[in-house]
């Protein structure tokens, strides 16, 4: 899409003829592109996607998202899923369920800089197919760490479970424990605590700054 041109903005573009007055973004049915984009990692062009998204196809105020939205402060027709796209997308940031494997994954697209920001991230009691998740997560400058927790709630748990720890790029961890117990970081871009739940459904997830 992006080799064609169907984007503005980073969001999925109203594809239509070439005209002055630029481009318009598509409101509605978009947000499975979004969520394409977070299952192959490209998190970056998830998060110019979200935030292009609540703050161009949105009317101020009562942020109520239209079907078509040009780049420009005009008014959009109202459109009812449109409405769905940026919950959506907030819930797929902090919880994502894998579709082919046993997996969920945690904080996947949550920005950088609201990891070390000192604030507690997370969500509670959301709902997927093994049951009730919640989770926590908050950098410790202080004392120059990370620190998570993850509840699996249900009768059943994943098999895995991938906390992902998004630090900023010139920032690295020196140890990782889960429940005391050391751990490497995995996943494509080595950001990512690989939890092999087994009989267990709380974790503790402790990292070190280097």
């Amino acid at each position: 899409m992006r080799a064609y041109g169907a984007t503005t903005l980073g969001v999925v573009a109203n594809v239509g003829g070439v005209h002055e007055d630029g481009r318009e973004i598509l409101g509605f049915i978009s947000y499975g592109y979004a969520q394409m984009l977070l299952r192959l990692d490209r998190v970056e062009e998830f998060l110019l996607f979200l935030y292009s998204h609540r703050y161009h196809a949105h009317t101020r105020g009562s942020w109520t998202e239209g079907e078509v939205t040009g780049i420009t402060g005009d008014s959009a027709l109202y459109c009812v899923p449109a409405q769905q796209t940026i919950p959506l997308l907030v819930r797929w940031m902090l919880v994502l369920e894998d579709s082919d494997e046993d997996r969920l994954y945690l904080a996947k697209g949550v920005p950088r800089e609201w990891v070390v920001s000192g604030q507690e991230i997370g969500i509670e009691q959301a709902p997927t197919r093994w049951g009730r998740v919640s989770f926590r997560l908050r950098a410790k400058p202080g004392a120059n760490a990370i620190a998570g927790n993850v509840e699996l709630g249900g009768t059943k748990v994943p098999r895995e479970v991938h906390f992902k720890l998004r630090l900023p790029t010139n920032s690295s961890l020196k140890t990782i424990t889960v429940n005391g117990r050391p751990t490497t970081l995995g996943g494509i871009h080595k950001d990512t605590v690989v939890i092999e739940t087994g009989v267990e459904k709380t974790f503790e997830v402790v990292g070190r700054l280097a």
